[in-house]
């Protein structure tokens, strides 16, 4: 029995042992795969200010900016799983990223959209 346990705690610790961690924001990817990662939770504005800059966190500078008449709003309380929300009104609200090689998607790109539409 005690040998049937040993075997376990070593294929145990083996497996692990070549499993990696990432080390990119929110322990997904890093900044040679990341190339861009636009979180509101990084957003140090008060609630319902408007957007000028947000900030990339995936390490590149990729950052968005935004002219003074196409700002959102952002709220850093949110009916969004409680979470800080960046407010498009869907009229001339936007935002650019200027060109990256990264984000050429050369190799593919995915992107991961969080929304709630509000009638």
């Amino acid at each position: 029995m005690d040998s049937l346990k040993y075997l376990f705690s070593f294929a145990t610790l083996a497996f692990f042992n070549i499993c990696y961690s990432q080390v990119g924001p929110g322990g997904v990817g890093n900044s040679a795969s990341n190339g861009l990662w636009l979180k509101a939770d990084d957003i140090t504005l008060a609630n319902g200010s408007l957007v000028n800059t947000w900030t990339d966190a995936s390490g590149n500078g990729n950052n968005a900016t935004a002219a003074a008449t196409e700002q959102p709003l952002f709220f850093s309380t949110s009916t969004l799983n409680n979470m800080p929300t960046v407010r498009l009104d869907g009229t001339n609200d936007q935002m650019v990223v200027n060109d990256a090689a990264i984000l050429d998607g050369t190799s593919g790109i995915t992107f991961i959209t969080v929304l709630s539409l509000i009638t």
